[in-house]
């Protein structure tokens, strides 16, 4: 089972907004999983603002600031505690080709022997964030896309919003009215997650959400399905319900 949410936002504060939403509504049994942390994949565009996923999600994971060790936007590890438990999360952006600070990564050739490394060095529960690597993401239990008008994706395709109509003609229409307009698109495939009925209730906030089992998909692998894609803030509203 899969779950995915399309919709946009429009300020910058709306990615903070919308991050810090989900993360609250994460039960703690997932946090204190210290052998199976929520693994995160930020996938997206250029200079589209997917690193603030990490950033919203530390303000409110952590009881108190937390220990930083790595370096800014390369590989970052933060530790700390989350309701008294041991938490750590950690950060890696796959798109450099060196500059990290842990020299395990720095040696490794490959990207996914790179991120491989980087993870390894996890002590307690938590969640592990992957930026900017499309082979990765299908370990990943929720995923998050950002995308701007005219960015490039990581894997040099065509932005996931020029899939959607919908989502296309939106950017046109508001385009020149917000310069911080973006797509975003979260699918959630961690089990966990999908048992909670607390998160499901925070995730349908961002509707429509679209569910569709591998056994629906297989029947129509070609199919081709278009859904709408509200607006945050406009069409969808700002406060938690």
């Amino acid at each position: 089972m899969t779950l995915t949410a399309r919709f946009m936002t429009t300020e910058r504060i709306h990615l903070f907004e919308m991050t810090q939403r989900l993360v609250a509504a994460i039960d703690d049994d997932i946090w204190h999983d210290p052998a199976r942390p929520l693994q995160v994949a930020l996938r997206g565009t250029a200079r589209s603002g997917k690193n603030i996923f990490a950033d919203a999600a530390r303000e409110i994971l952590f009881d108190r600031p937390p220990f930083f060790e790595g370096r800014v936007d390369y590989d970052e590890v933060w530790s700390g505690t989350h309701a008294g438990s041991p938490l750590q999360m950690t950060f890696i952006n796959a798109a450099w080709p060196g500059g990290y600070d842990n020299k395990a990564v720095n040696n490794a050739f490959l990207t996914g022997t790179k991120i491989k490394r980087f993870l390894a060095q996890r002590s307690a529960g938590g969640m592990d964030m992957v930026q900017n690597s499309a082979s990765w993401s299908r370990h990943a239990g929720l995923t998050v896309y950002i995308e701007k008008e005219n960015g490039i994706a990581e894997d040099y395709g065509d932005p996931r919003y020029k899939q959607h109509p919908a989502a296309s003609g939106r950017i046109f229409t508001y385009g020149d009215l917000y310069p911080w307009l973006r797509y975003v698109e979260i699918v959630i495939e961690d089990p966990r997650l999908l048992r909670s009925a607390n998160f499901r209730a925070a995730f349908d906030a961002f509707a429509p959400v679209q569910g569709e089992s591998l056994w629906q998909r297989s029947l129509h692998p070609l199919r081709t399905r278009e859904y709408p894609v509200p607006v945050y803030g406009i069409d969808i509203k700002r406060n938690a319900p």
